[in-house]
């Protein structure tokens, strides 16, 4: 929503603020999409983004955000990075079938090298 959008540059050009005066070393987001950081540097950014932290592992991996991320020199930080268990956003999405963990830790490369 645009009251969203407004609150998240808001928010941005804060951190903006706290990494000009030397209160912070690295400024980042967490859980952005490719569109989120698009609408955040079409309302102006002096320093980009440095991190996007998201979920992400080999059952979920949000193609667009990272590429962006890439296209951008955002670093990806990705969390539930063995998946997430049951409440992941891939196991909401096909009902508690995808649980990540589960499905990762039982995989016969991960239990060879454990």
């Amino acid at each position: 929503s645009e009251e969203h959008r407004v609150a998240r540059h808001q928010t941005w050009r804060a951190l903006e603020a706290l990494y000009r005066s030397g209160r912070a070393r690295a400024i980042g987001v967490s859980n952005f999409t490719a569109d989120h950081l698009a609408q955040l540097v079409e309302d102006g950014v002096e320093v980009m983004p440095m991190v996007n932290q998201v979920e992400a592992h080999p059952f979920f991996v949000p193609q667009e955000t990272v590429g962006y991320c890439e296209r951008h020199s955002i670093i990806v930080q990705a969390y539930s990075p063995l998946g997430g268990g049951p409440g992941s956003n891939a196991a909401r999405a096909t009902g508690g079938e995808a649980d990540g963990t589960r499905l990762l830790l039982s995989h016969v490369a991960v239990r060879d090298i454990a």
